[in-house]
């Protein structure tokens, strides 16, 4: 994508079919994301953070509202984006081998000795090389998670939305993915949106983080991370500018939890 290219929510809302009611989720959201950009959407269980998701990817359509990518509506998953779920033991195909399931999205439309190419080297971008005959039940569930990110990769997309990505794996794996997915957008340029329910998590890999709050939700803060692109765990953790946005985010959800909670 151009500068000029970005991922934009207008007026988006959305409800379920709820016992013969509509439930809603969202109401008028409007966000954009820039091209090369990250992006993290941050609230409490429940406030419809995978549901926005959801809609950004085209997977969900909005009850009122649309979604562009590169000034495009979005009517289904485009083919300049991929997605990343938080269960990746369900995304992966247990029956086929590492380097068959990176290659499964490929097999439209690229030539068979180009898959493995790609899929190779995704394989190496996120630290798998060397595993590609192993199956998906044969490693850990943070190698799983590096997997199913290798995919999304070989796909070469323009945008990587990702949900709850590391929330099922340990929290030095989960560390250790954080710093694997900051090298890949820096070598790449990838546009990232990130949903995560942990606050360190979406200051540390994010140039913005939005808050979703309400019921139904809709945006209530968009803050901009003032780090440096280059970052690490120890460093960037203990920055004033990282624990000034890390409390801000989290004295927002705690309020919304505590209106919540008083039926305000």
């Amino acid at each position: 994508m151009t500068d000029s290219e970005s991922l934009r929510a207008v007026g988006l809302s959305h409800s379920y079919a709820v016992d013969r009611s509509e439930r809603p989720v969202l109401r008028e959201v409007d966000l954009e994301v820039r091209a090369g950009e990250a992006v993290c959407v941050v609230g409490h269980s429940g406030t419809g953070k995978s549901t926005l998701l959801r809609c950004l990817a085209g997977l969900l359509r909005p009850t009122e509202g649309e979604v562009r990518l590169a000034g495009r509506r979005v009517l289904e998953p485009p083919e300049d984006l991929a997605v990343v779920f938080q269960d990746y033991s369900r995304s992966l195909m247990p029956w086929m081998s590492i380097l068959d399931n990176v290659m499964l999205p490929l097999r439209r439309g690229v030539p068979a000795q180009e898959r493995g190419l790609r899929a190779r080297k995704a394989l190496a971008d996120v630290g798998l090389d060397g595993t590609e005959k192993l199956y998906p039940w044969q490693v850990s569930g943070g190698m799983q998670q590096r997997v199913a990110i290798a995919r999304a990769l070989a796909y070469r997309p323009g945008v990587l939305l990702m949900d709850e990505p590391f929330a099922s794996v340990d929290a030095q794996t989960r560390a250790d993915l954080e710093d694997m997915v900051l090298r890949i957008r820096r070598d790449t340029g990838i546009t990232m949106v990130v949903v995560t329910h942990d606050i360190d998590e979406a200051v540390y890999l994010a140039d913005r983080v939005v808050v979703l709050a309400g019921r139904p939700a809709s945006i209530t803060a968009d803050l901009q991370v003032q780090l440096p692109p280059e970052r690490d765990q120890l460093t960037t953790k203990a920055d004033q500018r990282f624990l000034t946005v890390r409390a801000e985010v989290f004295r927002m959800i705690r309020t919304e939890l505590a209106q919540a909670g008083s039926g305000r």
